[in-house]
């Protein structure tokens, strides 16, 4: 992906899996503007910050696909120098395929767009 794309990526995730807006000069919680978590003129880099991109995945688990029994999976194909992050559903149609990246952020990412696409 090119920088641009990545910081799509970051701006989507922000947006619709982090509840987060820009009001014209900070990123804040949509929930709270007067909450204090400013976090400054751009948005977190969920797509190449690990501990950023651990913020998503956790949102993901409590999220859980609009209620439903999931479980995600993490994949390491280090001879494909990549790694992937899918889930597992009790219904098929309820499952994800994994998204795989050459970094694990990037992959938790992608995983996290597919599961709040839904």
């Amino acid at each position: 992906m090119t920088n641009q794309e990545l910081r799509e990526l970051d701006d989507w995730i922000a947006i619709n899996v982090m509840g987060l807006k820009f009001n014209g000069h900070h990123w804040v919680l949509k929930s709270d503007e007067n909450l204090c978590a400013k976090l400054g003129g751009h948005c977190p880099e969920y797509t190449t910050d690990p501990a950023a991109a651990m913020a998503v995945l956790e949102k993901c688990a409590a999220t859980n696909a609009a209620g439903k029994t999931i479980t995600i999976v993490i994949f390491s194909e280090l001879e494909h120098g990549r790694f992937g992050v899918g889930c597992e559903a009790a219904y098929e149609k309820d499952e994800i395929d994994p998204q795989f990246a050459t970094t694990l952020p990037l992959a938790i990412c992608l995983f996290a767009r597919k599961l709040f696409e839904k």
